[in-house]
């Protein structure tokens, strides 16, 4: 869980970098913005919409702050998205990630938080790192034995339900987004199958690649699973919003319109979208 003081530059940092200005904020259905939306609630800091944020007068002070390494992943997330820092997987080989890459106001949100000292990752940032860019770590997640404890573990009788639900559907992409979206919410490396707010309020990070690999193992032992494409999740979603975000106001931008807004090159701007960083519409020929 979160102390208080980690709370409190967590919010200061999200609220500076959260696009927009105003009480009134969009995350204009990107990932990172999503979450952030959910970390500013449970902060007590805004109320969450299904377009963004309601930011309070004054914050409230929740019964139960969020989760750290939750949290954590949120900053991350926002700080990658707003460019403020670059991590390994979304950049070209050549270019340097990691925490001397990060700007001043990232640096210090990370540092609050545990996650880096004299500019280089902590111990305690690698499980976070799995969850957000992998690459940064050197070492390889799916070797950690935790894994495999979803396989031994009790199901919780609500959860179980929502498993057997999600697998009971027919359309195998549906069916993967779904279950794994019942990892997202339910499930964490450390704690396992989340029974109570004993370790703070989870937050529901998707694109999470720790809880794909343990819904992945635990649809394989079942026999279940069958062969489904890697962005399986993104399909489903990018189809889910495409019609709320052509109806929202201002113009989409084009690919190229992107890669001079973010300052990248196309082909870092493909890599972002294949590792969900970016939501993208394929329109024509674009």
């Amino acid at each position: 869980m979160l102390t208080k003081d980690q709370a409190e530059a967590v919010a200061s940092y999200l609220l500076t970098v959260f696009p927009g200005s105003g009480l009134e904020r969009q995350h204009a259905f990107m990932s990172a913005w999503q979450m952030a939306s959910e970390a500013l609630e449970a902060l007590g800091y805004a109320v969450e919409t299904s377009w963004g944020i309601v930011l309070h007068a004054k914050p409230v002070e929740p019964a139960v702050l969020p989760r750290w390494d939750d949290m954590s992943v949120v900053v991350l997330l926002a700080a990658e998205q707003s460019g403020r820092i670059r991590l390994a997987g979304c950049y070209a080989a050549n270019l340097p990630t990691g925490p001397v890459t990060a700007d001043e106001l990232s640096q210090a949100a990370l540092e609050s938080l545990g996650l880096v000292a004299d500019r280089r990752w902590t111990d305690a940032a690698r499980e976070v790192l799995w969850r957000v860019a992998p690459e940064e770590t050197d070492t390889d997640f799916r070797g950690d034995g935790r894994l495999n404890h979803v396989l031994r573990e009790k199901v919780p009788d609500e959860v179980l339900h929502e498993i057997e639900r999600a697998r009971d559907l027919k359309n195998e992409v549906v069916r993967k987004n779904q279950l794994d979206h019942v990892f997202f919410e339910k499930w964490r490396l450390d704690d396992g199958w989340l029974n109570d707010e004993a370790g703070g309020r989870a937050l529901m990070i998707f694109h999470d690649p720790l809880a794909q690999e343990a819904a992945a193992r635990f649809d394989r032992a079942s026999g279940r699973s069958q062969q489904i494409h890697p962005l399986a999740g993104a399909v489903v979603r990018s189809i889910a919003h495409r019609d709320k975000l052509k109806q929202m106001d201002g113009e989409m931008l084009s690919s190229s319109q992107v890669e001079n807004l973010l300052g990248i090159e196309r082909q870092a701007l493909d890599e972002r979208c294949k590792a969900h960083k970016l939501l993208a519409l394929r329109m024509g020929a674009d």
